[in-house]
């Protein structure tokens, strides 16, 4: 199969999907699948997969990769039973607007599959059930078993970059530089500490690109302690990450109001537009309930599991004073525009 990054090749449904939550602890599985579908690219990637039937042509897969393997089949049959198709695909396209008329998927299943791909100890079941670990653990599976058996970097291509880190001793001013490339960039803004005089994302944002001392940092040269860090992005991802780090060391909550802005800039310049938000509504990561919002033709729906609300289009501010929205936003998707 070709490999290529095509955003043409899926009509995205006019309304979201809403999703059965029959155990009450899959909301954060049904709000990280909300977000992921929000992007045509990576739903066109498995349309065309499952339409080449490459995957039933698969004839050797390794033991430790099988789950893997299950779990992109299972994304790929979620896909065709919602529709997210167009007529190159040869299937039917979902435009209605009716959001008492949704398709409904029922995750039971694909919770189990996920389990066993992701281990079953893996902390995401056992207790810390966090949306923005899932999604980066299965962008990450889906990624490596695509690289390893297709040579397809298709998911590090939406959702990776290239980033130079730079520490120039305080002392000789030596300077060193160093390069490192994430498959899935992520950035964490920190709420736990030093955010009195922070009131919305772009201030968040700036504190995080902002050069910093360090003192515990011993110069090679020099032999003195202390340097000046610095990064920045060579390059940059078409989707971006962002998680508002509410919890502390203790899993306990965070729950300052952070005003999201729909459009910000990431240093040196880049453009992101938001297209959807996960909410997180309780005091630990423990405990509470996850909803999203998401943005489908212009128009913003909240989706809390089964109950689907429009919003419609909205500014900065209607999208703000939203129930939740300001003390609640958890993990924030973005795409670069």
């Amino acid at each position: 199969m070709e490999e290529q990054i095509d955003s043409q090749g899926v009509q995205l449904q006019n309304i979201p999907f809403s999703i059965s939550n029959n155990d009450a602890t899959e909301c954060y599985i049904n709000s990280s699948l909300q977000c992921l579908f929000c992007v045509p690219e990576l739903l066109n990637l498995l349309c065309e997969m499952e339409e080449s039937g490459v995957l039933k042509d698969l004839k050797k897969i390794k033991q430790n990769d099988f789950y893997e393997y299950i779990l992109l089949k299972k994304l790929m049959v979620i896909i065709v039973n919602l529709g997210y198709y167009n007529q190159s695909h040869n299937c039917k396209q979902l435009l209605n607007d009716d959001v008492d008329n949704c398709p409904i998927l029922n995750p039971e299943n694909f919770k189990q599959i996920v389990k066993r791909s992701f281990g079953d100890n893996s902390n995401l079941f056992t207790g810390q059930q966090c949306a923005f670990e899932f999604i980066k653990k299965v962008l990450n599976k889906i990624n490596s078993f695509l690289k390893k058996y297709f040579q397809i970097s298709t998911i590090e291509k939406l959702f990776g970059s290239r980033k130079n880190n730079i520490s120039i001793c305080t002392h000789c001013c030596n300077f060193n530089r160093t390069t490192e490339f994430s498959e899935i960039q992520s950035i964490c803004l920190d709420l736990c500490t030093n955010i009195n005089k922070i009131k919305n994302i772009s201030d968040l944002i700036e504190k995080y690109f902002k050069q910093e001392t360090v003192n515990d940092w011993c110069c090679y040269l020099c032999k003195n302690d202390g340097c000046l860090k610095d990064f920045y992005f060579e390059t940059y991802p078409i989707y971006l990450l962002i998680c508002l780090k509410r919890f502390n060391n203790k899993l306990k909550k965070n729950c300052d109001p952070i005003f999201i802005k729909q459009n910000i800039i990431i240093p040196q310049s880049a453009k992101y537009e938001l297209i959807s938000i996960i909410i997180h509504i309780g005091k630990t990561i423990r405990s509470g309930h996850y909803i999203s919002i998401v943005k489908k033709n212009n128009n913003f729906y909240i989706v809390n599991d089964e109950v689907i609300t429009f919003l419609g289009n909205m500014n900065d501010e209607k999208l703000n004073d939203q129930q939740y929205v300001l003390n609640n936003s958890y993990v924030l998707l973005y795409h670069r525009v």
